[in-house]
């Protein structure tokens, strides 16, 4: 884990401050008794990976530079903000009182976390690091090791048990008994969902085959429909091909006929002009004959005298007019007589003319009739043809209403054996995980699994702590070794520290002694500590108060390890005499109720 920066508002007695944990070196962080060098360093980042601190405070005492100073109306809220790498992805994280959490990895945006136990949950996880692990690895003393040598034989037992996490075997004891009791909830109403299933996915198998039978009844009868309205339909086409031939022909009869009617009344009328002609003419030339005759009576009475002037009257002379006027007189009657003849040969035609006319006329009319009648018969032909066109998307909407219910039917299946399988896989789950938690509720042993892994623990302790003492030491040997209590045989194993030197037996003279054999021993506690976070690292160490008492040799001896195995090294103390062999030096005041540095 590589940290580079936190930004602290508002928390504890902080009100505002950003403390950067990039570069190398050694920073001393010097301030007394209570001036917040912890709230500073090592209270914000247990606070916001793992919701703990390292004394109980309440939440007004978490807030507590807001509160004293909320005369000045200050409204900003307590939060911590961290900008750290981990397994190659960066975090940006920020947690405070009012809106929980708040993180972003890889400059994702950021995600909110409402509820605490999600986001306590997410960072342990971007951590990658249980709590007390990353207190051995990352913060050094917290009081701890300063008295572990004076401590009995079966607290350092609970120490180094807790140090490793052993009391978290006991909650998840506890905690499996819950667990348990849900999963056995879970899987009783999973098998019911299970069983509730596989009767619907029966269920509807059966009715998917039912379904089927009565598409491929419909499927049958449709194409049977369709072959028959298809015959039909050419069948109808047929038909409208001969009547469109039938029109074509009457049509094209109609047309001559129609013209020859034409013709007829064009030759009927000009007969009939003809004949009124010669009518008029006979009239005429009947008029003329009368008159001629007139006239030649009176000559033949203006024989002896004339009439007007009583004088006789030239007898040769009317002979000659009266036969002038007999030759007109036969000249007008032979016309007469020609137009006479002429008129009946024109009163025949007309009559002949009228008589084909007619025959024609009803000739057109019958065919006509009969085209009205080829018209009829394809309209209803056409009529048919549609009805047949329609009655065949019916007949296909049928087959498609039948196949899409099909289809409706499959997918509900197919729903339904998605859920079975769901079901089924998390029925395997929780019945592979019930006897997992049940061995966890009836046959875990805390004191079985404690004696067990002590003596594991303590080899591998012996042997860190045998490099750190070549390390602090000239020739000074510590060992922890396990020890049985004499009282029963039942009781189990504690922890008891032998400290060796060249010259036999050690004995503790001084503080410092046991601060330099508590130094030793949390050095190997933190090397272990690493092995069971599988390497984990961070790029900087937080030393709080591990240096009292410890002469400036052994001092250096310590700093030497404590660069070796970080980047960045803080060592919180009261006292500024270690500031010679730093590289940098923090002074932490409490002044006006608030942290500076």
């Amino acid at each position: 884990m590589d940290l580079q920066s936190v930004r602290i508002r508002n928390f504890m007695s902080v009100e505002s401050a950003v403390v950067d944990y990039t570069g190398t070196g050694t920073t001393l962080v010097v301030g007394p008794t209570g001036s917040g060098k912890s709230a500073l360093l090592v209270e914000p980042l247990l606070w916001q990976f793992y919701d703990i601190l390292n004394r109980p405070v309440t939440k007004a005492q978490m807030s507590g530079v807001r509160r004293r100073y909320r005369q000045q109306d200050v409204k900003e809220d307590t939060s911590v903000e961290t900008w750290f790498t981990h397994a190659g992805h960066s975090y940006y994280v920020k947690r405070s009182l009012k809106k929980g959490y708040e993180i972003a990895r890889d400059g994702a945006s950021v995600t909110p976390y409402k509820a605490k136990a999600d986001g306590v949950a997410a960072m342990r996880k971007a951590v990658g690091l249980p709590p007390h692990l990353f207190r051995a690895i990352a913060v050094m003393g917290q009081g701890f090791q300063e008295r572990f040598t004076g401590f009995k034989d079966s607290d350092r037992t609970t120490i180094i048990e807790d140090f490793l996490g052993a009391a978290a075997f006991e909650e998840a004891q506890q905690e499996s008994k819950s667990k348990l009791a849900a999963v056995e909830a879970a899987l009783s109403s999973l098998t019911t969902r299970r069983q509730t299933l596989e009767q619907a996915v029966t269920t509807t198998q059966g009715q998917i085959t039912a379904v089927e039978q009565q598409t491929n009844e419909v499927k049958a009868g449709v194409e049977e429909s369709r072959k028959q309205l298809n015959l039909e339909a050419a069948t109808l086409g047929e038909q409208r091909a001969i009547h469109m031939d039938r029109l074509q022909l009457l049509t094209s009869e109609q047309t001559a006929t129609s013209n020859h009617v034409s013709q007829l009344e064009l030759s009927q009328r000009t007969a009939q002009q003809g004949v009124n002609s010669q009518h008029t003419l006979i009239g005429s030339l009947t008029s003329t004959e009368s008159t001629l005759g007139q006239a030649r009576q009176r000559l033949i009475a203006l024989a002896d005298n004339c009439p007007t002037c009583l004088q006789q009257v030239d007898p040769q002379v009317v002979n000659q007019e009266v036969e002038r006027l007999g030759v007109d007189f036969d000249a007008a009657a032979a016309q007469k007589a020609d137009a006479q003849t002429q008129l009946a040969t024109l009163t025949e035609q007309v009559r002949d003319v009228g008589g084909d006319l007619q025959m024609h006329r009803t000739a057109h009319q019958t065919r006509q009739q009969e085209i009205t009648q080829v018209n009829a018969n394809i309209q209803a032909v056409d009529l048919r043809f549609q009805q047949v066109q329609t009655e065949l998307s019916s007949v296909g909407e049928a087959e498609i209403v039948a196949e899409r219910n099909l289809r409706l039917w499959q997918e509900r299946l197919v729903t339904e054996q998605a859920q079975l399988g769901a079901a089924r896989t998390a029925e395997s789950e929780y019945t592979a995980r019930k006897p997992y938690l049940s061995w966890w509720v009836e046959g875990f042993s805390i004191r079985g699994i404690r004696s067990k892994r002590l003596g594991s623990v303590l080899e591998t302790m012996n042997v860190n702590l045998a490099g750190y003492c070549d390390k602090l030491f000239d020739g000074v040997r510590v060992r922890l070794l396990p020890t049985k209590p004499q009282k029963t045989a039942a009781a189990k194993s504690v922890v008891s520290v032998e400290v060796t030197s060249p010259a036999g037996s050690y004995e503790f003279s001084s503080g410092g002694q046991e601060r330099c054999i508590d130094l030793a021993i949390h050095f190997a506690l933190r090397r272990f500590a690493q092995g069971a976070a599988f390497g984990w690292a961070s790029n900087f160490i937080v030393g709080d108060e591990v240096f009292d008492h410890l002469d400036r040799p052994l001092a250096e001896r310590a700093l030497a390890i404590l660069k070796g195995e970080a980047q960045r090294v803080f060592l919180v103390t009261h006292s500024p005499a270690m500031q010679a062999l730093c590289d940098d030096v923090w002074h932490v005041r409490y002044e006006d109720e608030r942290t500076t540095l």
